[in-house]
């Protein structure tokens, strides 16, 4: 089967097609030229830091933190079905089949695991979009189901978020 599809109607896993998925490349171009204009404006202003100790602390978190928030987390997906997932501070290995839920939540995709714990990744946002959501591409590709439909990111902010896939038993469904 082409396309990565890990569950057919058996619910035996076929190949992964091996895929990084980031947060989108305009979210992390402004947070660098944000960062640069902070360089700029200070270069600009002739700013030294003489003028307060704190200067050169607060410069440092708009130049070097805020663009590692946009550059570092990822979605990785492997051959064999391994789940790379990065966040701000922490990463998770995990198999695919140890994936129990997704769902989209106010705060990004929540990877829920058979053990009960959960993952969630701020590379897909419940925010607006011109055609469809990110978020169900990376679905499509990983459960195999197409043509899921597309939710209203106001939902997100249910306590539970939106549902986009559970497994049931050893057949997966979507809801």
């Amino acid at each position: 089967m082409t396309g990565g599809s890990t569950h057919p109607a058996g619910g035996e896993a076929t190949s992964f097609v091996p895929r990084v998925w980031r947060i989108p490349l305009w979210i992390r171009i402004a947070c660098l030229a944000q960062a640069l204009g902070w360089l700029a404006l200070c270069a600009i202003l002739g700013l030294t830091g003489r003028e307060d100790p704190t200067f050169w602390g607060v410069l440092a978190v708009f130049v070097i933190v805020v663009p590692y928030l946009a550059m570092w987390p990822r979605i990785r997906v492997r051959a064999d079905g391994t789940l790379l997932l990065s966040g701000w501070l922490h990463r998770r290995k995990i198999d695919w089949h140890q994936v129990t839920r997704l769902s989209m939540t106010q705060y990004g995709l929540r990877f829920s695991f058979a053990d009960g714990s959960y993952f969630t990744s701020i590379v897909f946002q419940p925010t607006g979009h011109v055609r469809r959501p990110r978020v169900l591409e990376f679905v499509e590709a990983m459960t195999g189901q197409k043509n899921l439909p597309v939710f209203d990111p106001w939902d997100a902010a249910r306590d539970d978020g939106i549902e986009l896939y559970r497994k049931t038993g050893n057949a997966p469904s979507s809801v």
